[in-house]
């Protein structure tokens, strides 16, 4: 260890114990059931996610088996919480009269039910987005292209109001809910800019994280880039080795900071390619780097959740072994232990859920398609602890006014990280006091406002928001 400052389930297994052991010694969690759902074809770009009914449901590509077409669409399956399927959608993607390969590679369910699929279109040259309801219906599909840049999307994570925040190579977006951009910027320096997914912060705002060659010490490292709520940076960093380094993962830690994974390999061109974990604090600092080397020929690192224990499990592959790969390791990055679920060389994890009892699941693909596993609760986790949840904001803060500038009506969003009385007046140029929009006691949480301009005049008003010990002024434009 380095140390730096159509479907069908055709398969079912259940209470199978982990055929490979970990190193160190120590318990891990047995499987409970595992399922494998079997496409013609599914990409290495799915992503799984736990959903309100309690089941799961995953994205990816799936081939139309239509005589004479060799490309592939969008598709979503819903399982139930047993993993089993109850339903799946197949989206075409871009008309231009060819037939190319669509690629959806990530994706969150709304407030309503419904689902949003982010991804590759026309073979990987358009960014592509589907919307459906909560039984798969698409609703409407959208493309992007040179109007934005946005060639194609890696992630998405939720916004206010059923918004997505979306990441492009070297750029992000804010795409409202008839698909619309709200924002879009580019990020990096003079050299190679990519993310490849980005977690929502407790303060609004989001962590992007993928590669650089602009910054840092090596061929690549791994980037880390804060930005707010309207896209603007608030601090960038790199960290890696002095070689490649690509970072595939993130979670916000209980104390505001963040923890990256991904993996570092020693030479462009080399073999040698090993899991590698870096934890940082709320400003970006790094605490600790490490790359496990030990484990020989190493894998990549895909997804992260942080433990009760304040550690964290991290999954994904590891090509010392068959099945999916999962690594367990305390606050500070050493090894407790490290399993394998399967025993196929094809296995490979891109998505890791910390259930409710403490067990895990698993999804990402096998040789014959989709694979999901649950396992028993971690050996190691405490029911009686419960690290503070880092989607519950941590100061209070204006985080939105949306539109802006707005015709009539404009949405204000704000988080509070306590009961507090929440007081929001307008202003206008002069410093007069034009309106009081609310000035009542709101729980813990994000919350939302309205303002209506129909009685006032077009031009620039102040809206003045306090809670706690927080006063702050922010621009809002009125049009008519």
């Amino acid at each position: 260890m380095i140390r730096d400052s159509t479907l069908q389930v055709v398969l079912v297994v259940t209470c199978l114990p982990c055929l490979f052991l970990a190193v160190p010694v120590m318990a891990q969690p047995d499987t409970v059931w595992t399922r494998l759902l079997s496409p013609a074809a599914f990409n290495y770009n799915m992503e799984f996610i736990h959903t309100r009914d309690g089941g799961f449901a995953f994205c990816g590509a799936i081939s139309p088996q239509i005589e004479g077409r060799r490309d592939a669409d969008f598709c979503l399956t819903k399982t139930d919480s047993l993993g089993r399927w109850e339903w799946n959608g197949r989206y075409e993607g871009f008309p231009n009269g060819r037939h190319q390969a669509d690629d959806a590679k990530g994706m969150r369910q709304l407030a309503d039910g419904g689902y949003v699929l982010v991804g590759d279109g026309g073979g990987g040259a358009i960014g592509m987005i589907v919307r459906t309801d909560s039984i798969g219906e698409s609703i409407w599909t959208r493309y992007y292209y040179d109007d934005y840049r946005l060639y194609g999307f890696s992630d998405c994570e939720l916004a206010e109001d059923d918004h997505i925040v979306v990441v492009s190579d070297d750029r992000a977006a804010e795409i409202d809910g008839e698909g619309e951009v709200v924002w879009h910027r580019r990020y990096g320096g003079e050299g190679n800019e990519r993310f490849w997914t980005l977690t929502r912060c407790s303060d609004g705002g989001y962590l992007l994280v993928g590669e650089t060659t602009s910054m840092g010490e090596g061929w690549a490292d791994f980037y880390a880039v804060k930005i707010d709520h309207e896209g603007e940076v608030e601090w960038e960093r790199a960290y890696g080795t002095e070689d490649n380094d690509v970072c595939g993962a993130v979670v916000e830690t209980s104390d505001g900071g963040y923890c990256l994974a991904g993996s570092s390999r020693f030479a462009p061109g080399s073999d040698g390619i090993y899991a590698m974990v870096v934890r940082i604090n709320i400003d970006g600092e790094l605490i600790w780097q490490l790359v496990y080397d030990e484990f020989d020929p190493g894998g990549h690192l895909d997804d992260i959740v942080q433990t009760s224990d304040g550690g964290f499990a991290i999954a994904g592959v590891d090509w010392s072994q068959n099945g999916f790969y999962l690594l367990r390791v305390d606050a500070e990055g050493d090894v407790l232990w490290r399993t394998f679920y399967g025993d196929d060389p094809m296995d490979w994890c891109f998505s890791l859920i910390l259930m409710e009892d403490g067990g895990y699941f698993l999804g990402g693909i096998g040789n014959r398609g989709a694979k999901l596993v649950r396992t028993e609760p971690d050996p190691l986790y405490d029911a009686g602890v419960r690290l503070p949840d880092p989607t519950v904001p941590t100061r209070f803060n204006l985080t939105s006014i949306y539109p802006n500038p707005f015709n009539d009506h404009v949405t204000l969003t704000f988080a509070l990280p306590e009961q507090a009385v929440v007081e929001l007046k307008v202003y206008d140029v002069t410093g007069r006091m034009v309106d009081t929009i609310v000035h009542r006691s709101f729980d813990a949480g994000r919350h939302t406002a309205s303002w209506h301009g129909s009685d006032y005049s077009a031009g620039l008003y102040l809206v003045k928001f306090e809670a706690g010990d927080a006063v702050q002024t922010r621009k809002m434009v009125l049009v008519k």
